[in-house]
């Protein structure tokens, strides 16, 4: 089982319809499991991520599925 490592950097912010806003620095941990039903494999993914203001940023850890 082979991972790939992703950083990202999101606005939380949507013109006219969506706003988030974290005043106070926070830290999160996500698991979600992506499931491709074309190919009935289902593939883990952590996410760590600090939202501050309207910045969102953080590391992405997938499984590769070469």
């Amino acid at each position: 089982m082979k991972y790939k490592l992703r950083t990202y950097f999101y606005n939380t912010t949507q013109k006219d319809w969506f706003w988030q806003i974290s005043l106070i620095p926070s830290l999160w941990i996500t698991r979600n499991k992506q499931n491709f039903i074309e190919t009935g494999v289902c593939a883990d993914c952590w996410i760590f991520s600090i939202n501050f203001l309207v910045w969102d940023f953080g590391i992405k850890l997938e499984q590769d599925y070469e």
